[in-house]
């Protein structure tokens, strides 16, 4: 944890920093008071350059998923925060698309962040259409119940029922027989775990 000015700094600038972590760092040295500040602030007070455009992006992000419930309803929204928490540059002329890892990631990060609400309509909607391009058939990372992705079928439903039992997250990513449909989603899910399981350690040090 940093403990001067120049330690925070230091922190702010690291591209790979957790959001959560970085979250309560900024929490405790400002007393919450960062989450009003304009970006100019922000960057002045971390220590950023006009040229740490991603780290700035992802501080920004953080302070939305603390302070606008909107992220949890409008997908475009989500989808940027997605991109700044997962170490990229927010590019608000088109949109990069996102794995479902990087969506997983960002779920997790907000729930943490902001955990008195949930996902809507229209940011399922979004993770519904990631996921049938990943093709993922079962999204747990929103909690509750998870996300069944198309026809709630036999599948889906043992691929949720395995999540429920609580061992998957302990899991790491394995050889998988491709011929076995429930192995291969499985191990999408087990993927999921490890991708957030990474990202988890990139702590401020």
């Amino acid at each position: 944890m940093a403990s001067t000015a120049k330690d925070l700094q230091s922190v702010c600038k690291d591209p790979d920093a957790n959001p959560v972590s970085l979250a309560k760092l900024l929490d405790e040295s400002t007393g919450k008071e960062w989450w009003d500040w304009e970006p100019e602030t922000v960057a002045h007070f971390a220590g950023l350059s006009k040229l740490d455009v991603q780290p700035l992006d992802k501080l920004m992000a953080i302070q939305v998923g603390l302070t606008n419930p909107d992220v949890f309803e409008e997908w475009v929204l989500f989808h940027h925060c997605a991109v700044a928490y997962g170490n990229r540059r927010v590019n608000f002329t088109w949109l990069d698309r996102i794995s479902y890892l990087e969506a997983a990631w960002a779920c997790e990060v907000l729930k943490e962040l902001n955990p008195q609400h949930s996902f809507g309509p229209g940011v399922l909607k979004y993770l519904e259409v990631i996921c049938n391009h990943d093709g993922v058939i079962f999204f747990p990372w929103i909690g509750g119940e998870g996300l069944m992705v198309g026809v709630e079928d036999n599948l889906a439903r043992r691929l949720k029922e395995e999540w429920q039992k609580g061992t998957l997250a302990d899991l790491a990513p394995s050889e998988v027989d491709d011929e076995d449909m429930f192995q291969v989603q499985l191990a999408k899910l087990v993927n999921g775990c490890e991708f957030i399981r990474l990202h988890r350690k990139q702590k401020p040090k």
